[in-house]
């Protein structure tokens, strides 16, 4: 027996390794094993000019000549980036950045440091990608013991509330998290862009009890509302179906002196069809209409770098405003409220997916021709999500003829290179699931043999659309 239980024991080997009793007080008091656990690294959120401004170029880890090299080319792509909005890919400029050697951020100055989590913080697409990228530099900031600022856990908030195309009570949670980091570790108290973006955050989740309690804390903590603020309470109420309340928001709104722009005015059109009161939405659509002639709506194409742009012009006209009253009326005409391609987006969806009327959507497609509205691929997607929702019917309006034209009109918008229209999977997808639905297999095979002319696809991109077309068609045969 003995010898039995020694070949057992010889199996792991079992001398000098004490008692369960003891590796328990080991557990229980960690300075038992002559070094204390490292503390994790907190959180440092500073707006002090001090913090702010370290490292100075001269207080930067000096390198290699290699290094010098690598900070200056960094600079050069991080400074284009920003002011000049140049096509340098930020996947360039992340690449460069990691090729420094660890710790990096202590081998770029605080100035660049700050351009670095501006442009990262701020990408012209919030996805899950450009999340954990910014994640990762914040995560070094804070491994070197350097202050970020509040500015800087913003975005942070934004992004973990925003990666995704619709919030959950996760990203909810994560941001909760975050906020009660910055607030109770680093001992720094959200100001009004935190606020809105829980508040927002909260509201697309269906949380609504937890957006009433952030909105409750911001008047406790009496933190000014601005426009961010009072569009977000109009989506608030337009989510909870209350459309006196969308009407009261938006009051609240123009009697606080806000200017009321094209964005506000889509917020209570999209907020007004949620709450299923169509010809509110309408009325605010002809008006909109009435506002904005030729010239007030020919402008160039938005991108998120412009539209930073007119939302500091438009709060800066709002303070002028409440200081001169009598220049509001004008200053109002100069915010814009003619409709814009989101307009026609939000009408065509409704109109379209949800009620299936054909003669509706055509009139938008005629308006937005009118008004000189740039074409965009989401709206040629809810055309195609139309057909494949209503089309295929007895007696349907939304017959292939009609399909055809609107394939017709992609084309032709993708061989004249209209301006940030392309072919993605996600609507080529849809297109072709339309003609499936309404015309045949055959012609979906041809639809798909234009697209794949005319795409600039990646190549695991053209693999998945490879793929998805051999599904759909043996699905259907």
């Amino acid at each position: 027996m003995q010898k039995k239980k020694r070949r057992l024991l010889k199996v792991v080997g079992h001398h000098d390794v004490g008692t369960v009793e003891e590796h328990w007080e080991l557990v229980e008091d960690p300075y038992l094993n002559k070094y204390a656990r490292p503390e994790d690294t907190k959180l440092v959120i500073s707006e002090r000019p001090e913090d702010q401004k370290y490292p100075s170029p001269h207080e930067t880890l000096c390198g290699n000549e290699s290094v010098k090299q690598i900070v200056t080319k960094l600079s050069s792509m991080v400074r284009s980036r920003l002011r000049f909005r140049s096509d340098v890919r930020s996947d360039s400029i992340y690449e460069l950045y990691t090729a420094l050697p660890e710790p990096r951020m202590v081998h770029i100055s605080a100035n660049l440091r700050h351009r670095l989590l501006k442009l990262f913080g701020m990408p012209r697409k919030k996805e899950s990608q450009s999340m954990l990228r910014y994640f990762a530099l914040v995560g070094e900031v804070k491994d070197c013991g350097i202050a970020l600022q509040r500015t800087e856990w913003n975005y942070a908030l934004a992004l973990a509330t925003r990666y995704v195309g619709r919030t959950t009570e996760t990203e909810v949670e994560y941001a909760l998290l975050l906020w009660r980091e910055m607030e109770k570790q680093a001992g720094v108290k959200g100001n009004n862009i935190t606020f809105n973006i829980l508040f927002d955050a909260a509201s697309k989740a269906g949380n609504f009890q937890l957006g009433e309690m952030l909105w409750k804390e911001m008047k406790a903590r009496k933190i000014r509302f601005n426009r961010y603020h009072r569009v977000s309470l109009i989506f608030f109420f337009g989510l909870q179906e209350n459309a006196d309340g969308v009407r009261a928001a938006y009051k609240e709104m123009v009697e606080a002196g806000e200017m009321v722009d094209t964005v506000a005015l889509n917020c209570v059109i999209v907020s007004f069809l949620r709450c299923g009161e169509q010809e509110a939405a309408l009325k605010v659509y002809n008006y909109m209409k009435g506002t904005g002639s030729k010239a007030a709506v020919n402008f160039p194409r938005k991108d998120y770098f412009k539209d930073q742009v007119v939302t500091k012009i438009l709060f800066m006209f709002a303070s002028v405003g409440r200081m001169v009253p009598e220049l509001r009326p004008q200053l109002q005409e100069l915010a814009g409220t003619a409709p814009d391609m989101r307009t026609y987006r939000i009408l065509i969806k409704h109109f379209g997916v949800e009620r299936g009327d054909l003669g509706r959507v055509a009139q938008f497609l005629d308006e937005m021709w009118q008004f000189e509205v740039p074409v965009d691929g989401s709206v040629f997607l809810a055309i195609f999500v139309a057909f494949e929702k209503h089309g295929g019917k007895a007696f349907s309006a939304w017959t292939p003829a009609r399909l055809e034209k609107v394939l017709s009109a992609l084309l032709r918008a993708i061989d004249y290179k209209t301006e940030g229209l392309y072919l993605d999977t996600w609507l080529m997808g849809w297109a072709l699931r339309a003609f499936m639905k309404c015309a045949n297999e055959v012609r979906a095979g041809e639809v798909y043999e234009e697209f794949q002319k005319r795409w600039d696809l990646p190549p695991d991109r053209a693999r998945y659309m490879e793929g998805y077309v051999a599904r759909i068609l043996h699905r259907k045969s």
